[in-house]
């Protein structure tokens, strides 16, 4: 396998990874804020 094909599929991995993170935190930052919205009310 050449390197920089592994290279080029790690990072992939990678950026999906963070990707997956990135958008399980807006969902946990979402929802907290339209709770902390809705007691405020």
């Amino acid at each position: 396998m050449d390197r920089g094909i592994a290279g080029r599929v790690i990072l992939i991995k990678h950026l999906k990874l963070l990707g997956g993170i990135l958008l399980i935190d807006l969902l946990v930052l979402g929802a907290f804020t339209i709770n902390l919205f809705l007691y405020s009310l």
